[in-house]
């Protein structure tokens, strides 16, 4: 999603992608979408998840900007360094889930 102009189009592709899905089980369970959804918000992972996705997505709009200014180069530390946050972000989301899939499973 750091990537700049595709980064953008991946990131809304891969948002509407998971809302198809949660739509679909939800459909699948005979239960409202936006219940479940809304009810995803009481986790944590999501929001870090959330937290890192718009991170990287507003990074790469700056990016198109910093490109567009001929300034791409003052920008490359923050980027890496945004990188390695959002990779945080989304380790941590990915144990604290695991975590909660194996007391629930």
């Amino acid at each position: 999603m750091f990537v700049p102009v595709a980064g953008p189009f991946f990131g809304f592709y891969v948002l509407h992608t998971t809302g198809r899905v949660i739509a679909a089980e939800s459909a699948m369970r005979g239960v409202p979408a936006l219940p479940i959804f809304l009810l995803l918000f009481l986790f944590p992972f999501t929001w870090l998840e959330f937290f890192a996705y718009s991170i990287a997505l507003s990074e790469s709009v700056w990016l198109i900007r910093r490109i567009i200014q001929r300034r791409v180069k003052s920008e490359l530390r923050s980027t890496g360094i945004l990188i390695g946050v959002c990779a945080g972000l989304l380790l941590a989301g990915a144990i604290v889930e695991s975590g909660i899939i194996s007391l629930v499973g």
